[in-house]
């Protein structure tokens, strides 16, 4: 029997956002011990959503054919994105997360992307699943820059 293990190398995984205190230190340690780079959010906010774009494009870029994109909604602060199940306070703003979609998706040969953690029952106003829709809508205005960009660099 096959598992995900068998079928992604973890050197070409990059967490970003993940909430340290939830997660035990054997699971840190395991991640770095299979080569994930892991970025915790004070670990962003330390270093700027910058550097830590181009540290994780880097690091999942390295001998992969294209990047698989996943954005876990409950890494949104709660007041932005109180429809799931595990509610963040002190979690990201919905303006950094919008962004960093659209960067990522114009700077790296993305594949797919998917949207986790939406809860439209536990929604208020529907708040968090306007901003998934927004979300995939940054990610294709991305993609549609990045090919812009391809183009007018092989006709100049």
């Amino acid at each position: 029997m096959r598992t995900i293990s068998d079928v992604i190398d973890y050197h070409n995984v990059a967490q970003l956002g993940i909430n340290a205190p939830i997660y035990s230190e054997e699971y840190m340690r395991l991640a770095e011990t299979n080569g994930m780079l892991v970025l915790t959010p004070y670990d962003i906010r330390k270093m700027g959503w910058e550097a830590a774009v181009g540290a994780a494009l880097k690091h999942v870029s390295e001998g992969a054919d294209g990047v698989y994109l996943s954005v876990d909604i409950d890494a949104v602060d709660q007041a932005h994105a109180p429809g799931t199940s595990v509610p963040n306070p002190g979690g990201f703003l919905a303006y950094e997360v919008l962004d960093v979609v659209f960067e990522i998706a114009a700077r790296a040969h993305l594949l797919a992307l998917d949207i986790t953690e939406v809860s439209p029952p536990l929604d208020r106003d529907e708040m968090t699943s306007k901003l998934a829709a927004q979300i995939a809508l940054n990610f294709m205005a991305g993609v549609v820059r990045r090919e812009a960009n391809r183009l007018r660099t092989a006709t100049d």
